[in-house]
């Protein structure tokens, strides 16, 4: 048999060595001080509550950065009057 032809018992997916599951990746979490001292400081305009819209989001989306962009939807309306006018 050729060397580019893999069989079922040769495949990385089918024998473990790489696994091609969908994994869940861990997203930082922060509780109101750490809210308070590390992020609000730097966080510019942006609110509590777009912070933790924008964490859920990363988490339910696998941190896949592109889809995020594509599913955000401004909850703020200030910032939507700002990047509308």
């Amino acid at each position: 048999m050729p060397q580019h032809v893999r069989t079922s018992e040769t495949h990385p997916a089918q024998t473990g060595k790489r696994s091609c599951r969908r994994t869940q990746v861990q997203v930082w979490k922060y509780d109101d001080e750490e809210y308070e001292t590390l992020i609000r400081p730097v966080s510019g305009d942006w609110s509590r509550e777009e912070t933790d819209y924008l964490i859920e989001l990363a988490e339910r989306l696998d941190l896949r950065f592109v889809v995020m962009a594509d599913r955000y939807e401004v909850r703020a309306p200030a910032r939507l009057q700002r990047a509308l006018g």
